[in-house]
C-alpha cells in the first residue's frame, strides 16, 4: 500500500477542460470518495493516476514517488471499471490470473504462487466456488466480484474504482457497499472511489472530495461535508430529497431578525443574527433540508405559514411532501404515518438551528452556528 498525492493536476481534451486544478492527499490505507455529477472530472482523475491519461500539468505522487513520467504498468495501481471489462472467453480463474501473467509481474508470481494468490482473493470475495465458471454464467454481483478480484490479485499500492456498482439494482448495491467497506478494511489497500451517488460516498469513504467541472470544491469527512457544505453546490449534491434553497431577505421583526420570503418566514436564532448582520446584506439564500421541515395539518399556537400540498410521495417509513407556500415550493420529509393528500392545507416551520445561510451571488455558505444551538422550539 502507499499514499497518494495530487498537486495542481490539469487535463484538457481539445476545447474541453476536464481537470482545472485538482489537488488532494490520500493517506496510506485510507478510503476516499470522489463525488460529483457526470462531467465533474472523476474518471479523468482516476485515469491520470493509473497512467491511462497523461496530465497536462501538475504532479501525481504514489508513496511519495513522482509518477508523471512512469508508464501505467510501472505504477502498481489497479483500476476497476463500471462495465467489469471481463474476458468472456475465459473462466473466472482465467480472468483473475491474467494480470499475474503480465511481464511486470510474471517473475514475482510463478504458476504456483499465482494460483495460490487467486484462491486467496477468491475466498476473500466469496467466489472460490465459481472459479471454473465462464463469466457469462454469472450474475451481475458475481461479475463485479470477479472484476474486483482481478484487480486485487495484483497487490496494488492504490486501488481505483470508477462507479463500480452504479448499474446494479438497489438491493445489490446496498449489499455490495457493505462488501466493499469490509474488503477495504480487511485488506487495508489505499482506495479512491469515484461516484455520483452521495449515499455511496457517505457510506464508504473516510474522506470525500467534491468535484465540480474539474475543480476540487470541498474536502472533508462525510459528516463534515454534509453538515458544513462550503456552498449551495455541495449542499444540493449531498442529500435526497435535495436541500430546499429559498431566496429570502433578512428583515427585523419585533426587534428580532427573520428570514422572509414569498409566503414563508423563518425566525433567526439570536446567536446567528449578530453574525449575519456583520457578514451579509439583506438578500440571502436560506437552506433547510427536507427532514428538518416541520409540517402540521393544524395551525400551531401563535400562527405560522400555511401552504398547500401539491405532491405526496409515500416511501414506507417516510413520506415526501411538496408544499406551495406563497411563491415558494418547500419539500418536506415527514413520518410515513402522515395521511396528507394533494390540496391539503398545512402549516410549515423549521427549527432555527437547522437553517443554512448562503450568500446570494456567490453561493458561499455564511459561517454561523448550525445544528448546535439550544433552540427553544420551532421557528414559525
Amino acid at each position: 500500500m502507499a499514499s497518494l498525492q495530487l498537486t495542481g493536476v490539469k487535463k484538457r481534451y481539445e476545447s474541453v477542460l476536464a481537470l482545472a486544478d485538482v489537488s488532494f492527499d490520500l493517506a496510506d490505507g485510507q478510503f476516499m470518495a470522489l463525488l460529483g455529477p457526470s462531467g465533474a472530472g472523476k474518471t479523468t482523475t482516476l485515469k491520470s493516476i493509473a497512467g491511462v491519461e497523461t496530465p497536462d500539468g501538475g504532479e501525481i505522487r504514489i508513496g511519495g514517488r513522482l509518477v508523471n513520467d512512469i508508464p501505467a504498468e510501472g505504477r502498481n495501481t489497479a483500476l476497476v471499471f463500471e462495465n467489469y471489462a471481463l474476458y468472456p472467453n475465459m473462466t473466472v480463474y482465467g480472468n483473475m490470473v491474467f494480470p499475474l501473467k503480465a511481464p511486470a509481474r510474471a517473475e514475482k508470481f510463478r504458476a504456483e504462487s499465482a494460483t495460490q494468490r487467486v484462491f486467496e482473493v477468491a475466498r476473500t470475495l466469496g467466489i472460490a466456488s465459481l472459479l471454473e465458471r465462464r463469466t457469462w454464467e454469472l450474475s451481475g454481483g458475481q461479475r463485479q466480484r470477479v472484476a474486483l478480484g482481478r484487480a486485487l490479485v495484483r497487490e496494488p499500492d492504490v486501488f481505483l474504482m470508477d462507479e463500480p456498482i452504479s448499474h446494479l439494482d438497489a438491493k445489490l448495491r446496498f449489499e455490495m457497499r457493505a462488501e466493499l467497506k469490509r474488503l477495504q478494511r480487511d485488506i487495508g489497500v489505499t482506495t479512491l472511489y469515484a461516484t455520483p451517488d452521495y449515499a455511496e460516498a457517505m457510506a464508504l469513504a473516510d474522506v470525500i472530495v467534491v468535484l465540480r467541472e474539474g475543480r476540487v470544491i470541498q474536502v472533508g469527512t462525510p459528516t463534515a461535508v454534509f453538515n458544513r457544505p462550503i456552498d449551495t453546490y455541495v449542499a444540493h449534491l449531498l442529500g435526497e430529497p435535495h436541500i430546499n434553497l429559498l431566496e429570502m431577505e433578512i428583515q427585523s421583526r419585533s426587534g428580532r431578525l427573520a428570514a422572509v420570503g414569498q409566503g414563508v418566514e423563518f425566525a433567526i436564532h439570536p446567536s446567528q443574527a449578530e453574525l449575519l448582520r456583520q457578514r451579509v446584506t439583506k438578500l440571502i439564500t436560506v437552506g433547510v433540508r427536507p427532514s428538518e421541515v416541520l409540517v402540521s395539518p393544524t395551525e400551531p399556537d401563535g400562527g405560522g405559514d400555511s401552504g398547500t400540498v401539491i405532491a405526496v410521495e409515500p416511501r414506507g417509513a417516510t413520506t415526501v411532501l411538496v408544499v406551495r407556500a406563497g411563491g415558494q415550493q418547500v419539500v418536506a420529509k415527514v413520518g410515513g404515518e402522515q395521511r396528507l393528500r394533494p390540496d391539503s392545507i398545512v402549516w410549515i416551520g423549521v427549527k432555527p438551528e437547522s437553517l443554512y445561510f448562503f450568500e446570494r451571488e456567490s453561493g458561499a455558505r455564511v459561517e454561523v452556528p448550525h445544528g448546535e444551538i439550544d433552540a427553544a422550539g420551532a421557528s414559525r
